[in-house]
């Protein structure tokens, strides 16, 4: 697998690099959160900015 999400490029994320995604934003407040297994990666927004930004590895 290439490693896309939404079309982005999870090898991008992996040097420290954020995307910006045209994806609804959560209501104030409120948080986000979207698990990726294949890549293995994590990914969380804040409502305050949709911008996954990538917060572990699920299997280092």
């Amino acid at each position: 697998m290439a490693g896309t999400l939404f079309g982005l490029d999870l090898h991008g994320l992996r040097r420290g690099r954020t995307e910006k995604l045209d994806l609804p934003v959560p209501q104030h407040g409120q948080r986000g959160a979207l698990f990726v297994r294949n890549p293995e990666y994590s990914f969380q927004w804040m409502s305050e900015d949709p911008v996954f930004w990538l917060l572990e590895r699920l299997h280092p």
